[in-house]
């Protein structure tokens, strides 16, 4: 589960990495916060 977990996330973080060039700094906070809220709720 730890290693499909893992996976995701740098998944997650490859297409936040694409989608953050089209969009401006606002909107990447806020994708940084559901990112960081969900990987929370997937933590406990």
């Amino acid at each position: 589960m730890a290693k499909n977990l893992h996976l995701s996330f740098r998944t997650v973080a490859y297409y936040f990495s694409v989608i953050s060039k089209k969009l401006d700094c606002r909107s990447n906070f806020s994708l940084i916060q559901k990112i960081i809220e969900l990987n929370s709720h997937y933590d406990h």
